[in-house]
Parts: C-alpha cells; structure tokens; sequence
C-alpha cells in the first residue's frame, strides 16, 4: 500500500511538472506572439513613415525647383532699369556697411591708443614710485 501511495505521489508530483511546464511554455508562445504582432506593427509604422517621408521629399523637391525658377526669373531680367535699380540697391548697401565699417576702426584705434596711454601712465607711476 505504501508502494502504491508513493507510486500516487511520484505520479502526481510528474503531473504537477509538466502541468507547470505546460504552463511556461503557453506563457513563452504567448509572448512570443505579442512580440511577433509588436514587431509586424512597428514594420508598418515604418513603413507608413518611409511613405509620408517620400511624399514630403518629393513636395520639397517641388518647392525647391519652384524657388529655383524664381530666382532665376528675378535675375535674368533684360531690362536694363531693372538691373540699374538693384545694382544702385547693392552699392547703397554697400555704402553703408563700409561707413559702419570705419566707425568701427577708429573706435578700435582710440582704444588702442587709450590703452597705451595707461600703460605708459602706469609704468611713469612705478618709476616715480621707485626714486623716492
């Protein structure tokens, strides 16, 4: 009798681990799948986004060639006012950066210039200083 109890027993305890083995392998298969159906929608999500990164690469490319031929527009112009009128535009421009241009040399020759006064004040103190 006790054979056979521990005949039951060892039956059961085999049951119980391969019930559990059962179980983990539904719970892998499982997740295994939820990963399949995650990565099958991160592939269209990509593939989605490659589509719409077409579709505005080629929008761009559009925009970019129109700009293009406005500038080319803008610039083969044959009339001859219209090219004396952006000209004297640019030479105005001009003008006024070379005027800003001196403004900002003679200021950094006053401060040069004040900058040496100091240092020969300073060094007429220190031999001053030293005589006495």
């Amino acid at each position: 009798m006790e054979e056979e109890k521990v005949n039951v027993e060892g039956e059961n305890k085999m049951k119980e681990e391969e019930h559990k083995k059962e179980k983990k392998k539904d719970k892998e298969n499982k997740s295994e799948k939820e990963e399949q159906k995650k990565s099958k929608k991160d592939k269209k999500k990509k593939e989605e986004e490659e589509e719409d990164k077409e579709i505005e690469g080629a929008e761009t490319k559009e925009k970019k060639k129109e700009k293009k031929k406005d500038k080319k527009d803008k610039y083969d112009a044959n009339d001859l006012e219209k090219l004396k009128k952006r000209l004297d535009k640019i030479n105005v421009k001009i003008e006024s950066l070379l005027e800003e241009k001196e403004n900002i040399v003679t200021l950094m020759n006053e401060a040069e210039k004040k900058k040496k006064s100091e240092e020969v004040g300073d060094e007429a103190a220190k031999k001053g200083g030293e005589v006495s």
